[in-house]
């Protein structure tokens, strides 16, 4: 119940008197499965509903277990905050605000946020506009808020340390301040599909180049662009597995467009995603914040293997223009996360890793970023480029359409902000 209250309250900024579950099937509905709302109504109002649970106002204070607030907190300014603000205010009982975690699970209507905010003001004599208790959505975060603003605080606000979500920003001192490496990601021949497995293989010396026996589309171009003796053919290389793999649903993406997008945009997708939850953080929580993203990448092979079959433009249409361009590598990810930083794609040869690092850094040193990632891959698709480096010796970062490649990203921020995993 309480995610429901707080899903309402956050998204429609109402209060929450009644809600009502009931069977499966059981709501008055048309033929055509629309639900018939005076009906529906009528039903909820003579108590014909079959109920599974309800949850009323009143009765709030025993549908929730409570919880403990961490020792961390002031437990003056909790109390007063309860008390004098939250009590006077919203006028209920001291057992619904004591299990209650967040203002969310109060169900509160916008006209309440404002005259809370307003209160706060009153008693803690500072300004505080009601947009703030968005950003600090429980009672422990706004306790450790008010801390920082009230007079007897240890750090006085003008050199105070803005803590957002987790993340220090200071952009006065952000030119000397240190720059941590907190998360890492990566895919790598051998099966290293995360920094663990990776390290595994080093430990143990694992032999990542396997045999191109079965990689008949290698052989095939191998045959189509080389005269050479079969003994000349390539026997090895370090091969990639699921490159073609990508959870579509999970970023709300259709199969369509999914397939349309050059491999590149959906691994970045994926190992961004991956990188953030190695730092500690919630991905989803960084959305509107100035985060970076830099990603070093040096060709786009995809759009060789769809202007190899022309059919693809009437299947794919429109998607192919985002599918194929390589700014979208960045771009996209940083559009469905939200970010608000820099999102840029380099191409500096061999060194575009290293220069996206290097823009990171810079990035969160000249304030323009909090949190920046920064990360390099290179996927071979077409086989002729493994043909054509037959006579070198075989790398450990080769692979064919299914994938010569290699894949590796990390998250950087102002040392410290490791702390907060």
């Amino acid at each position: 119940m309480s995610e429901i209250l707080s899903i309402v309250s956050l998204t429609y900024q109402i209060e929450t008197y009644n809600i009502v579950l009931v069977t499966k099937d059981s709501i008055p509905s048309t033929g055509s499965g629309k639900i018939q709302r005076k009906a529906c109504g009528n039903a909820y109002i003579n108590n014909q509903l079959n109920i599974l649970h309800q949850y009323r106002h009143q009765n709030a204070g025993t549908q929730a277990q409570g919880h403990n607030e961490p020792s961390t907190v002031n437990p003056g300014i909790l109390e007063t905050l309860k008390k004098e603000v939250l009590t006077a205010v919203l006028q209920i009982s001291s057992e619904r605000l004591e299990v209650a975690k967040s203002f969310n699970d109060l169900g509160l209507d916008s006209i309440q946020y404002i005259q809370i905010a307003k209160r706060i003001e009153e008693i803690f004599e500072i300004e505080f506009n009601p947009v703030m208790l968005f950003e600090y959505k429980d009672f422990t975060s706004l306790t450790q808020y008010l801390a920082t603003q009230t007079e007897d605080s240890p750090n006085p606000t003008t050199n105070q340390t803005c803590i957002e979500k987790g993340i220090i920003t200071d952009p006065q001192n952000n030119n000397e301040i240190d720059i941590a490496i907190i998360g890492i990601s990566c895919h790598f021949p051998g099966g290293a599909t995360d920094p663990q497995s990776f390290w595994n293989n080093l430990i143990q010396q694992k032999d990542c180049i396997t045999s191109i026996s079965d990689r008949a589309c290698i052989i095939a171009d191998y045959q189509k662009f080389r005269t050479d003796s079969e003994d000349s053919l390539p026997q090895w290389g370090g091969f990639l597995k699921d490159v073609d793999v990508f959870d579509a649903p999970f970023f709300h993406i259709s199969p369509l467009e999914a397939e349309s997008m050059d491999p590149q945009q959906r691994k970045v997708l994926e190992f961004t995603w991956s990188v953030i939850e190695n730092g500690g953080y919630n991905p989803r929580q960084l959305s509107d914040m100035n985060v970076g993203l830099f990603i070093g990448v040096h060709n786009n092979d995809y759009a060789e293997l769809v202007s190899r079959q022309s059919g693809l433009m009437d299947t794919y249409g429109a998607f192919l223009d985002s599918g194929l361009h390589m700014s979208m590598i960045a771009n996209r990810v940083s559009r469905w996360l939200d970010f608000h930083g820099p999102s840029e794609v380099i191409n500096t040869a061999c060194s575009s890793s290293l220069v996206a690092v290097h823009h990171a850094v810079e990035s969160i040193t000249s304030g323009e970023c909090n949190l920046a990632i920064a990360g390099g891959l290179i996927y071979y698709l077409p086989p002729a480029v493994f043909v054509l480096q037959t006579k070198e010796e075989c790398s450990p970062m080769m692979v064919d359409v299914k994938v010569l490649t290699r894949l590796q990203m990390v998250l950087f921020g102002p040392k410290g902000t490791e702390q907060y995993y």
